[in-house]
């Protein structure tokens, strides 16, 4: 990671315009604050050519004499080297330099250096008293320029959006070319002042370019940072935030996806780049497939070609076309602003072509309409030269119109596209310095053109134009041969342009088609086709394709119990098994069958009616729009009471149950739901939460949803929170867009789903299906075998109530949950929601060594009984037996003892977890582990005792839940299977329970490193309401 890499004063990123601003009105302030840096550039290379013809600056400078009309040059190479001195070591230097700034540390603190370093600059040259003065002032300027030009592209083109990337830049080099306007007209005005020998005539314009110097120096400070550059150097928040406030949250999701993308790319440049220097970016040293010696030859060579395209050649052959066609020398002055105007005007054609046709056919036509230009310029000059009277002057015009439109033509076409290119082609690692490299580039051409034209000029005349018209001609072949199109692609894209070994631009083109068929994950802004969310994060997703699987359908009785009635639980199956633990590990030494809390299973349902279920969601569930951006900032407002620690520090949660983080999340959803208008509020007596609202038919069992609010130690933001507060953002938006609901709603949050601080795990929401009892709840202990009861920890905070315990006290008619994946089927499938289907059997079991203590340093290896060695052994075999079967083991938790650095270790105890799909493989992985063990015991002379603890068969969701899931869906779903437990696997033993899955980055859950990306939650919460509102509709 790089170092410094918060040299920008926090002050400025708080205050910053993408707090205030976004989108377009955020664009436009980059763009402006981009074009007045490229203003600077413009103005400042257009001063020189004013300044070159004062009286008072060629006698100071000791290179011409005044002859009384114009100045003589005596001396043109001191001339020339004034002006070639900026180029030449200047901007090649600066560029270089600006390009390690940049991406060392950072876009915005290198524009504002080079600012500063300019300002200094212009002082230096208005106030030079000698050439030697003004030569070393020219080259310090020339550096300040250079940084800029070797930066402030790349920012651009790293904040703008791919699609309008050229736009962007088309209007910055608009407002360079005005920059040359104004320098030109200023001086036109300086040159009437007194009687033409004071130095204010020259002083005064040079001086001037302070002026928006000192404003860019200002506001730039102001401005956000490169996204990209933010996450090359890992502060991914930041990157995220800027890229959400550019391009909005509510515009398909891009600006997620672009983040991914950026996120994947810049892994992929580091896994494939060893070496960042010019040097090895030159001679593409360890490389390896990002080919920058190719893009670097590339860059430099378009910038060259851009100065010897013949701009030069028609800026200093302008003036003799204009005296050669008859036009007197107190008007060319303001014929050469006029053409300046021209030039101008016309940069604004690319900014409406550049992104429409491309890049290479922007340099295509541009070259075709350069060449013919120079061709007919240098015909009519010669022969204007040889005509007479008026027939010259007819000649004449001409030829001036064809120097009017070569300029037109340059100014919409290669002005830009030289300066664009390099910073979109360059990996993110590297984008700076591979700018740097076209400025190179162009200080090169410019510096040879400034030296060698003149003196071509002197020996072929009007027939160097045609030298130029070759030149574009050639042009043409080169970049049809060689250079990629960037247009339409993001800048991550780009690598996978220049993967290919091929220096032919079809090769690459060729490669970059199967590469995209390839990695389909690796880039995605580029063709996200339809939108996730409305401007108010509603779902606007495709329609569902009406093929979902018809499994007949049958209608539930929503009808509420009478009271005082003993309502039935409308169990699917099932059993579960868990056993309580001990004082030194939360496990009693008393015998398994004896700790065993009795899990009744619940038989099936009798003869299920028969099911009517259709395929498309109810009218309500269709118009349904969800606030993501109000869903996003709930995740991440409620995050913040989290444990301090390395968890909380990394972005993660540490929430444990019954804590006083969990207390402070618990009382924020209260406040929610109340505030919302609950009918009834409750805590029962294990501590979750229950709010009920009311529907059109009170007299129908509510439809819940629920989740649970705690984590685990080291956890995520997104792994049960997601689900309480996308049910809470339902209610909501349901609220808010007067969608009333046939039966009541409930939200429910579930103490202790987690399990992390107390065994068992799914603690409230047991109890709810009958499955425990509440004292059973309040006696478990904690994980660490020390401290406080889960019923003395929520007695603590407040949080043991007398609301609803059971499903007899609260009946619902359904549950619902959202939940992150913890697994990567959608994201391999590239699917952003899914319905769950059913979940895999697991196993905890506790497994118990006992051998013999003894001095570790003294005592024989040959006789030890050293129980933490034979327990490593299985800990290492539980991995492969989880190969063996397909299915998974987890070793959770050991502990050893005697304490001490000089002890064998005497007893030592393991848990872990098994889990499978297939109930008869999770029983033989049972049966195995048992042999395993039991083997290694004997091994080792040890004694074993092994217990399971915990027991869930695998099962399935009904039927008729996940239905209502799946149509809620639609084409942006697909099926999948939990592979561990939720309340939900609960709360389907007594009720209609489905499942929400939303995507999850890598598959990542219980870390630092979950993420689900905003479009995604906001997805998953609509599907969630959609799929409510789609039982609700069966009530009717």
């Amino acid at each position: 990671m790089l170092e410094n890499t918060h040299i920008v004063p926090s002050y400025f990123s708080r205050h910053g315009v993408a707090n205030k601003l976004e989108q377009r009105s955020l664009l436009i302030a980059v763009n402006l604050v981009a074009g007045l840096s490229i203003f600077f550039f413009g103005y400042d290379q257009g001063v020189m050519g004013g300044v070159n013809t004062t009286r008072n600056y060629a006698e100071l400078m000791g290179f011409g004499h005044w002859t009384g009309s114009i100045v003589q040059v005596d001396k043109p190479l001191l001339q020339g080297g004034i002006v070639a001195v900026y180029y030449l070591p200047g901007t090649l230097v600066g560029g270089l330099w600006g390009g390690w700034l940049g991406d060392r540390y950072g876009r915005i603190f290198t524009i504002a250096f080079a600012t500063l370093w300019a300002i200094v600059g212009a002082a230096l040259q208005c106030s030079s008293q000698n050439s030697d003065w003004m030569f070393c002032a020219r080259v310090f300027n020339g550096i300040g320029t250079g940084i800029l030009n070797a930066i402030t592209p790349v920012w651009a083109t790293e904040t703008a959006s791919h699609t309008s990337r050229g736009a962007f830049v088309s209007i910055e080099f608009t407002l360079n070319i005005f920059g040359v306007v104004v320098a030109y007209w200023l001086e036109y005005g300086t040159s009437f002042y007194g009687d033409g020998t004071s130095s204010f005539i020259w002083r005064f314009p040079i001086a001037f370019q302070i002026v928006p110097l000192l404003v860019l120096l200002a506001v730039v400070w102001y401005m956000p940072e490169s996204p990209r550059w933010l996450v090359k150097v890992g502060r991914d928040d930041e990157a995220r935030f800027i890229l959400g406030r550019l391009r909005g949250e509510d515009e398909e999701g891009l600006a997620e996806a672009e983040f991914q993308d950026i996120k994947n790319i810049c892994k992929l440049e580091q896994e494939n780049s060893q070496q960042d220097s010019y040097i090895s970016m030159l001679f593409g040293i360890k490389q390896g497939k990002l080919h920058t010696a190719r893009r670097v030859q590339l860059v430099v060579w378009l910038q060259i070609l851009q100065e010897w395209i013949g701009i030069a050649g028609i800026t200093i052959y302008g003036p003799t076309i204009f005296t050669i066609a008859g036009i007197a020398p107190s008007d060319r002055q303001w014929v050469s602003g006029l053409n300046n105007i021209t030039y101008m005007f016309a940069t604004l054609i690319c900014v409406f072509t550049l992104d429409r046709i491309g890049r290479r056919w922007t340099l295509y036509w541009g070259a075709t309409g350069q060449a013919i230009a120079l061709f007919c310029a240098g015909g009519l000059a010669y022969a204007t030269q040889h005509s007479t009277g008026s027939q010259q002057e007819h000649v004449g015009g001409a030829a001036v119109f064809f120097v009017f439109l070569y300029t037109a033509i340059f100014g919409a076409t290669w002005l830009t596209v030289p300066w664009l290119y390099p910073a979109e082609i360059f990996p993110l690692q590297i984008r700076a310095r591979g700018n740097a490299w076209g400025v190179v580039g162009w200080s090169i051409g410019n510096g040879w053109t400034v030296l060698l034209l003149p003196t071509i000029f002197e020996r072929l005349n009007e027939k160097t134009l045609y030298l130029f018209g070759g030149v574009n001609i050639f042009a043409i072949i080169v970049v049809w041969a060689f250079y990629p199109e960037s247009n339409q692609r993001t800048l991550e894209e780009m690598n996978l342009v220049f993967a290919s070994d091929s220096i032919w631009n079809w090769d690459a083109e060729r490669n970059f088609a199967l590469l995209k068929e390839q990695n389909p994950d690796l880039v995605q802004a580029a063709r996200r086709g339809s939108s996730v969310v409305d401007a108010h994060m509603g779902a606007t997703r495709k329609p569902s394709s009406g093929n979902d699987e018809k499994d007949g359908s049958r209608r539930i009785s929503l009808a509420a119990e009478p009271k005082g009635a003993n309502p039935k639980p409308m169990g699917r199956f099932a059993m579960m098994s868990i056993l309580c633990k001990d004082s030194s590990m939360g496990i009693d030494k008393t015998e398994a069958d004896n700790r065993m809390i009795a899990f009744i299973p619940l038989g099936e349902i009798g003869q299920m009616l028969k099911r009517t279920y259709v395929d498309v969601n109810s009218p309500k569930a269709k118009n349904l729009k969800i606030n993501g951006d109000r869903l996003w900032n709930d995740i991440h407002y409620t995050a913040q009471w989290s444990a301090p620690g390395a968890t909380t520090d990394a972005g993660g949660l540490c929430r444990l149950s019954g804590s006083v983080q969990d207390k402070q999340a618990r009382d924020w959803f209260a406040e929610q739901v109340v505030d919302l208008g609950a009918t009834s509020y409750s805590v029962n007596g294990t501590g979750s939460q229950f709010a009920t609202f009311s529907g059109e038919n009170e007299a129908l069992r509510p439809i819940a949803m629920g989740s649970h609010l705690d984590s685990v130690a080291s956890g995520g933001r997104f792994d049960g929170a997601l689900g309480v507060l996308g049910a809470l953002e339902v209610v909501r938006s349901l609220k808010e867009q007067n969608i009333r609901t046939q039966a009541p709603i409930a939200l429910i949050n579930w103490t202790n789903e987690e399990g992390a601080r107390f065994f068992p795990p799914l603690g409230s929401s047991c109890v709810y299906a009958s499955q425990s009892s509440v004292s059973a709840a309040h006696e478990s202990k904690a994980n660490s075998g020390i401290g406080e009861t889960l019923g003395q920890a929520l007695k603590s905070i407040g949080y043991v109530g007398n609301g609803p315990n059971t499903f007899a006290d609260f009946p619902i008619a359904a549950h619902f949950e959202i939940h992150v994946e913890q697994q990567t089927t959608l994201e391999k499938a590239g699917k952003s929601v899914g319905w769950v289907e059913g979940w895999q059997g697991i196993d905890v079991f506790e497994v118990t060594m006992h051998g013999e203590d003894g001095h570790a340093n003294t005592y024989p290896m040959h006789g030890r009984r050293d129980t933490l060695v034979g327990m490593s052994e299985l800990v290492t075999q539980l991995n492969q037996l989880a190969f063996d079967f397909g299915g998974f083991t987890t070793p959770t938790n050991i502990q050893s003892g005697p304490v001490g650095s000089c002890n064998i270790q005497s007893w030592t105890k393991l848990v872990f977890c098994m889990m499978h799909l297939d109930r008869l493989s999770l029983a033989k992985m049972g049966d195995k582990m048992k042999k395993v063990a039991g083997a290694i015991a004997t091994r080792h002379g040890l004694e074993l005792e092994t217990n399971r603890i915990m027991h869930l068969e695998p099962g399935s969701f009904w039927p008729e839940a996940v239905d209502c899931v799946k149509r809620a869906c639609g084409d942006r779903g697909m099926g999948a299977r939990t592979l561990t437990a939720h309340d939900s696997t609960m709360t389907t033993l007594v009720c209609p329970t489905g499942m929400v899955f939303a995507r999850a980055k890598d598959g990542i859950s219980h870390c630092a490193k979950e993420y689900s990306s905003k479009d995604d939650c906001a997805e998953s919460a609509l599907v969630l309401g959609r799929a409510v509102l789609n039982f609700d509709d069966l009530s009717r």
